[in-house]
């Protein structure tokens, strides 16, 4: 029902590029409103790194819904910047671009977009639903290019990881654009080809726990995963708790909200079956 209802107030707007992008009144007031987290925060932490504000900004979301699929309205592909229901990925997006946006001073909405449109998209631009980057360790090596992220992983101790992608290709009547769109089918076989060919790095489950004095507040967190053909199976934030643990603020699943773990990094990490490991990823100074 919350889709519904938000398919239906959506605002279509041709951005600055002269691209389609979607959102509504409520999104724009509630960018605003996380820019002026950001700068709180970064006028009361002089010299913080970007992760800390980041984090602050995440931070900043906890209590609001999961929601799943927002990104897949139906028609062409387009940007959408919905930020009144998170799922995981769309929620690290919201909260990296944000920041961003607002460290380059005098955020506005339009900033927003740009950046999401940089992040979200392979070398930024849009051009149909496979140029959207679906894996996340896709996501991860796109935007290292990009200068906007870097995956510290093997820095900190990490070992190698093959992520097999390819569940979507392998299972193509779970994504509505594929299943109707079969001619996109070759190109993300490619992608995911690409994918698998690059080398990558992951701290195992009962590693954690040894790194944890090098993950930073703010870092983003890939759950590598045992799940068949996805290669990293969750995604959310590193943050300090009261404990002096690193723990991990994310959006769990459908039916809760985004939230901070109970439990320190390791310890959540151990208790979920499909999580073997995690791929740290540290957000980079804006140039």
């Amino acid at each position: 029902m919350r889709l519904a209802t938000f398919l239906i107030v959506v605002t279509f707007v041709v951005s600055a590029n002269a691209q389609m992008a979607s959102y509504g009144y409520e999104d724009v007031q509630v960018a605003k409103s996380k820019f002026a987290v950001a700068e709180e925060f970064d006028a009361s932490h002089k010299d913080a790194p970007i992760g800390e504000t980041l984090a602050a900004v995440g931070r900043s979301f906890i209590g609001v819904d999961y929601q799943a699929h927002t990104l897949d309205a139906p028609g062409p592909e387009m940007l959408v910047a919905y930020l009144g229901g998170l799922d995981c990925m769309t929620f690290v997006e919201a909260s990296l671009c944000l920041t961003r946006v607002s460290r380059k001073g005098d955020p506005t909405f339009d900033d927003y977009l740009a950046e999401l449109r940089l992040v979200r998209y392979r070398d930024g631009a849009i051009d149909g639903y496979p140029s959207r980057l679906h894996y996340f360790c896709d996501w991860i090596r796109d935007n290292e290019s990009k200068g906007i992220v870097e995956d510290v992983t093997e820095k900190i101790g990490g070992v190698p990881y093959e992520p097999n992608v390819g569940i979507m290709t392998a299972k193509p009547d779970r994504y509505e654009k594929l299943k109707n769109n079969p001619e996109f089918l070759e190109r993300m076989r490619e992608i995911e080809a690409t994918v698998n060919a690059r080398e990558y790095h992951y701290i195992p489950q009962d590693k954690i726990a040894e790194a944890e004095p090098n993950i930073m507040e703010g870092d983003i967190l890939a759950m590598a995963t045992s799940i068949e053909g996805v290669g990293v199976g969750h995604t959310g934030v590193a943050v300090r708790g009261d404990d002096g643990r690193i723990h991990f603020l994310h959006a769990p699943q459908t039916g809760t909200k985004i939230q901070i773990t109970e439990k320190p990094l390791a310890d959540y990490v151990a208790s979920v079956e499909t999580h073997v490991g995690v791929i740290v990823v540290r957000p980079l100074p804006v140039e």
